[in-house]
């Protein structure tokens, strides 16, 4: 065994070398086969018939999604609350994303409201997204929708998930041009969206089922105070008759020619002999109905004694009202709102809004007639207490 370091040396350089011209000859042969190996690989006939068995028929997949939007433009056709069709709207988007979520804009700032496919990240509702400039232009109408992954998509992504999706559609829901929520759309861990166009077409969908929830109907357009309505026509009284008939006055006597008259009789009346005429008797006396003092609006009844069926027009206008507002309340505070329907008391959590939406509906419609009534007071209960009285707590209301 040599000891000297110069044999040891050039022994250790031989062996390299010749190791290095082993593995270029190995990789050269190996290169050498898998290329042949290529060149005879062909497909046999059973991976072409568990191919063919694999792959959707023609047409396949446009009838599901055009099956999918059916579904969601029936269930948002039979809303009955803004709260409600947004809720239907993101159903229908789940069967053709596999990510949806829907952002209140309040004051600038968007607001997670709901979402679907996002449950194992665990997302808030409430949760503000201050938007940068390329969604700020979303939401101001200066474009129409985002659909690569920049900055406004990542804001919203912030508060559902860390992971981004390749495909993606973000836009805008207005109504009467103002934007009033935007919506999320993404592929998630898949490649891409299967249909792009379907998601635009059902959140336009979803925008025009919101504005039919919160416009009146052609007929109820008119101001309420400007409506005339069909109200059976209420009896006249006839006018007072007096206690007592008049009584004919005789025509003045004859007066004579200043020639002709005497200075007596210039001075003096000239007696008339006039048959007594008989008094008639008092007429019975004539039950008058109270007045009725008429309010400036149609609706507004003062006279409480008076009853006046509620005309179909009005109610319909007046439900129609009531159902916008309560569906304003679910729509910007759903938490508040589902622990009222769990544990009750939903006047004492959200006193000013309801309120407020009171105020708004007595001004329309008037004070009386939700007293008569109880039309606001009755969709409150309905749509956000599970129609449960009890869960609306103590309320100053009549």
């Amino acid at each position: 065994m040599p000891t000297n370091p110069m044999d040891l040396d050039a022994i250790r350089d031989t062996l390299a070398s010749w190791l290095e011209g082993r593995r270029q000859v190995v990789q050269e042969e190996l290169a050498a086969t898998i290329q042949m190996s290529l060149e005879r690989l062909e497909p046999d006939d059973t991976l072409l018939a568990r191919l063919a068995e694999a792959m959707p028929e023609p047409g396949a997949a446009d009838a599901g999604g055009e099956a999918a939007i059916g579904t969601a433009l029936d269930a948002m056709a039979s809303a009955t609350s803004q709260a409600e069709c947004l809720q239907r709207m993101l159903d229908g988007l789940a069967l053709l994303a596999p990510r949806s979520a829907v952002f209140i804009v309040k004051q600038g700032i968007l607001n997670l409201y709901a979402w679907r496919g996002f449950d194992s990240e665990n997302p808030k509702s409430g949760t503000p997204v201050m938007p940068p400039p390329e969604l700020l232009d979303l939401v101001m109408g200066r474009t129409e929708g985002l659909e690569a992954p920049g900055p406004g998509y990542q804001a919203l992504l912030a508060s559902l998930s860390p992971l981004r999706a390749p495909a993606l559609k973000v836009l805008p829901l207005r109504l009467k041009r103002r934007t009033v929520a935007v919506v999320l759309a993404d592929s998630g861990t898949h490649s891409g969206l299967p249909h792009p166009q379907l998601v635009r077409a059902l959140v336009q969908c979803g925008a025009a089922a919101l504005g039919n929830l919160g416009t009146a109907a052609p007929e109820d357009r008119v101001s309420v105070t400007q409506q005339t309505p069909e109200v059976p026509p209420m009896p006249v009284p006839p006018p007072p008759a007096p206690a007592m008939p008049s009584i004919p006055v005789p025509p003045p006597p004859p007066v004579m020619p200043p020639a002709m008259a005497t200075p007596s009789a210039m001075t003096e009346p000239i007696p008339m002999a006039l048959p007594p005429l008989p008094m008639p008797p008092a007429p019975p006396p004539v039950s008058m109905a109270p007045p009725v003092t008429m309010p400036a609006s149609p609706m507004e009844i003062t006279n409480p004694g008076l009853t006046v069926g509620l005309d179909p027009k009005v109610r319909s206008a007046a439900e129609r009202l009531a159902r916008v507002l309560t569906g304003d309340i679910e729509l910007y505070f759903p938490a508040k709102v589902a622990q009222a329907r769990t544990t009750g008391n939903l006047y004492g959590l959200l006193r000013e809004e309801l309120e407020r939406s009171r105020q708004t509906f007595l001004d329309r419609f008037g004070a009386q007639l939700e007293t008569d009534h109880g039309i606001f007071k009755a969709t409150v209960v309905a749509l956000l207490c599970d129609g449960d009285a009890s869960k609306l707590g103590t309320i100053p209301w009549k």
